[in-house]
């Protein structure tokens, strides 16, 4: 890349469908850990800038913490918090590889009872830029496969002595984590990292595609893979740009068996698909294109490839999606399509999700575009901060019953800061952008396995999820992956701990074909009367031979992080308008998945949204009911105030003071047809206007009007008389 632009886009994922494997966690989290990867300078004095951006739902706080050093943030809901990092505290050289690193891995930690926070990190230099999305410590799993490209390193960079180089990067989130790396060659690298933080690198010449990265114990750790510099041609002959990758790896129980193959807008690109056990068969739009077993991968041979594909596996993969260099993007003749070299690691169908709030930021006027991928069924349910978007569904043409559509923004198509996406049935979702020689790419949020879970059903709703409402009585159950002969349930309020012997279980087989066991807390109804995040642990005694990680007691302790919520939206306690008169209640939608209703509905001209518009000949209470889909609901009044008399001002002083500098006739906007003209003495008109949207600021043909006396005509033209009078200007 060679131009700068700064692209943040945070995303919040607020719900989620339900995976094959029964349950899923979100991106969202209260535990993150990220890293600063070795990346080139552009020059000896142009190092990498990283920041961690976060964002929340709700107003959240904590702190990030490196080589010792700690930041405070806070985020209110629906913003962006940016925390930088310092390159010489958490940058890490390529010159550390096979070796432990210390003090330099990223903690980001939610403060107790805040709630669950999305985080990005952001790489930057003045001409390579990279970014990712950063996973929370419950997404993260103990063994993964690492997926790359080898394309066309860059050469040693004299000055700096700095390669590029493929790497693979483990942090442990645990004290005590052994991990054994397997090459495909069979050879293998063993390490133990001690400390949560602690950072183990490995780089080289070749692509670390299809190396296994497995925990001996107990330990979740994360995996990041990469590139510090490269570029990826097609038919180019010189190489003119290049730029770095970075993806932190998703745990082999979030792979999926189906992905949308959908063409970056414009532009070339290729695939590969990596297998986790032997006899992966790949299957391209219906037709086997390879066999693969653990390790192996496959990317086609028909390469730039430009158009949408459907893959398919009898098996779980994982799919990352490549871009070329600029020289090489172009599929439209004459036409330059800028960008360069990226990395995006794909979502499976079977993980998508129903909601992603994100927020993006431009410098230099990137493109920017999202590709969205559903069944072709729920496509009129999508929308973009509530409107259908701008551009075509089309449909896959190997399997009709899928749909695609790429959306295209700039810095000034893109009227607001935040873009919400919401549907009524999943979808997957990428977020891509192009500059000159500047490229980035991810996804839009995510959804990954977990084999066991917490659940709430709301007994008055009768809504089932992993997160519940405040004050309403609640069901609660624990799913888990072995049979228990025993369970301690524990609250945080100590009066609700129960144990239990030989609990009775539902057993269910997912489509994994693997067996849970579902158990019912059986110590009453549970109810909670604060807001925010709360725990519940459970101590489970499985049966002999299921528990690879017992405590010291031979026990498991699973630890379950929930959020008690309600709706939250904003409207005004009284409105004013005129008898007979109309006017918009200014309302705030809150965030989720929220209905409305308005009672009573008469004169509402839509009781099912926050802001209608409201028509009345009396004073009315309304009552506004808002209802999330965990069953939560929460009331509030407005006071629809009829006002009978109409106060007409017979002066004003238009002198730019701020003070009286307009005519101020007081609710006539909500007569949204009248009529106001205004004459001067010899009858001239010198301002009209409908619906008084445009208050009278003393002005004609932009010019001040002289002192005097002038005349007005109110023609609400609803059916109530006109109204005259004079008005004196006075400066």
């Amino acid at each position: 890349m060679r131009s700068t632009w700064l692209f943040c886009i945070i995303f919040i994922l607020s719900c989620f469908g339900f995976a094959a494997k029964g349950q899923t966690t979100s991106n969202e989290g209260l535990d993150f850990w990220a890293v600063f990867p070795t990346h080139i300078p552009t020059g000896p004095n142009t190092l990498a800038k990283m920041s961690i951006y976060i964002t929340s739902q709700q107003n959240s706080s904590g702190k990030v913490t490196v080589a010792g050093n700690s930041v405070n943030f806070e985020v209110l809901a629906n913003e962006i918090v940016e925390i930088p990092i310092e390159y010489a505290q958490a940058h890490l050289d390529y010159k550390l590889s096979n070796t432990l690193i210390k003090n330099k891995g990223i903690h980001i930690e939610v403060d107790p009872g805040k709630a669950k926070i999305a985080v990005f990190a952001f790489i930057s230099a003045s001409a390579r830029s990279e970014a990712y999305l950063v996973l929370p410590k419950d997404a993260m799993g103990q063994r993964y496969y690492a997926i790359g490209h080898p394309g066309t390193p860059v050469p040693t960079d004299a000055e700096s002595g700095y390669q590029g180089k493929h790497y693979l990067i483990i942090t442990a989130t645990e004290a005590n984590t052994d991990v054994v790396i397997t090459r495909p060659d069979g050879s293998l690298v063993t390490q133990t990292l001690p400390e949560a933080g602690d950072i183990f690198m490995l780089t080289g010449d070749e692509d670390f595609s299809g190396t296994k990265v497995e925990a001996t114990g107990c330990s979740k750790f994360a995996v990041y893979s990469g590139h510090s510099g490269i570029a990826f041609t097609h038919e180019a002959q010189i190489i003119t740009s290049f730029d770095p990758l970075v993806q932190q790896l998703y745990p082999t129980e979030s792979w999926g068996r189906r992905y949308g193959l959908i063409p970056f807008s414009k532009r070339k690109h290729f695939y590969k698909v990596i297998a986790a056990e032997d006899g992966t068969e790949i299957n391209i739009d219906g037709t086997v294109q390879a066999r693969l077993n653990a390790g192996e991968s496959f990317t086609p041979s028909n390469l730039p490839l430009t158009q949408p594909s459907i893959l398919s596996a009898n098996k779980p993969v994982s799919v990352a999606q490549f871009a070329y260099i600029q020289a090489d993007l172009n599929t439209v003749p004459g036409e330059v399509a800028f960008g360069d070299p990226d990395m995006v690691i794909l979502n499976p169908e079977e993980y998508n999700i129903k909601k992603i709030t994100l927020f993006a930021s431009f410098d230099r006027t990137p493109e920017f575009y999202l590709n969205v991928f559903m069944k072709a069924s729920g496509t009129s349910s999508f929308k973009i901060n509530g409107v259908a978007p701008e551009g075509i569904w089309r449909k896959l043409p190997s399997d009709p019953a899928y749909a695609y559509i790429q959306i295209s923004f700039n810095q000034y198509t893109l009227a607001q800061s935040s873009l919400s996406l919401t549907a009524d049935e999943g979808f997957n979702a990428m977020a891509y952008g192009f500059g000159e020689f500047e490229s980035y790419a991810y996804s839009a949020g995510t959804n990954l396995a977990v084999n066991n879970y917490l659940q709430f059903t709301n007994l008055n709703a009768n809504v089932t999820s992993t997160n519940a409402c405040i004050n309403e009585p609640l069901a609660v159950k624990v799913v888990l992956p072995a049979r228990a002969t025993r369970l301690n349930w524990q609250f945080e309020d100590a009066n609700l701990n129960f144990s239990e012997s030989n609990p009775v279980a539902r057993n269910f087989v997912n489509d994994e074909g693997e067996t849970q066991y579902e158990y019912v807390y059986n110590n009453g109804v549970v109810r909670y009367n604060t807001l925010g995040i709360h725990q519940i642990s459970v101590i489970a005694e499985l049966d002999p031979g299921t528990n690879p990680c017992p405590d010291e007691a031979g026990n498991k302790i699973y630890t379950y992080n929930f959020e008690i919520t309600q709706p939250e939206f904003s409207v005004p306690d009284t409105v004013e308008i005129l008898a007979g008169g109309t006017a918009k209640i200014p309302g705030i939608p809150g965030t989720g998945n929220i209905g409305y209703r308005w009672t009573p509905a008469f004169g509402v001209s839509d009781a099912s949204i926050v802001n209608p518009v409201v028509t009345a000949e009396q004073t009315t209470n309304y009552t506004i009911t808002a209802y999330s889909d965990l069953g939560c609901s929460i009331s509030k009044q407005v006071v629809l105030k009829v006002v009978d008399t109409f106060n007409i001002p017979n002066t004003f002083s238009p002198n730019g003071d701020g003070v009286n500098d307009v005519w101020n006739l007081k609710l006539l906007s909500t007569y949204e047809n009248s009529l106001v003209e205004i004459f001067n003495r010899y009858g001239q008109l010198v301002y009209a206007n409908v619906g008084y949207r445009i208050p009278f600021d003393g002005y004609f043909q932009s010019q001040p009007l002289p002192i005097g006396t002038y005349y007005y005509v109110i023609s609400p033209r609803n059916g109530k008389k006109n109204l005259s009078g004079s008005l004196t200007i006075i400066r």
